[in-house]
């Protein structure tokens, strides 16, 4: 199977994405088990709760991206695959962003957010 220009252009910027958002992930999964154990709340199985929550996301959000790869008939279903991708991303990326930074503040790296009124984000 051969990629056209376009399917490779793609192809790089799902990598790209995709090493971003993974590393995002696992810097909110460091500061989530750090912060568990600082409280003395840390269960193994919550490592599974977190995989599951982030796995569909991220099988979705690639689904929507490989509408990109659609025949060129159908160009106009990928675009909106497309775009409804690029926001599906931006949606992940900006939740594990804010998850870390929930956990960053929890570990006081932070405390000017607590200056600000914003009090400390704690997850059950």
């Amino acid at each position: 199977m051969y990629f056209t220009p376009e399917q490779t252009t793609i192809v790089h910027q799902l990598i790209a994405r995709f090493g971003w958002l993974l590393l995002v992930i696992l810097i909110d999964l460091i500061l989530g088990v750090t912060v568990a154990l600082k409280q003395r709340v840390f269960k193994l199985d919550k490592l599974a709760d977190f995989l599951g929550d982030y796995g569909p996301k991220v099988v979705a959000w690639l689904a929507l991206e490989a509408l990109g790869f659609l025949p060129a008939e159908l160009k106009q279903v990928a675009g909106l695959g497309e775009a409804l991708g690029i926001g599906a991303y931006a949606i992940i990326l900006v939740s594990a962003a804010a998850s870390v930074l929930g956990h960053a503040q929890a570990l006081g790296v932070l405390p000017g957010l607590q200056r600000l009124g914003i009090p400390p984000t704690s997850k059950k």
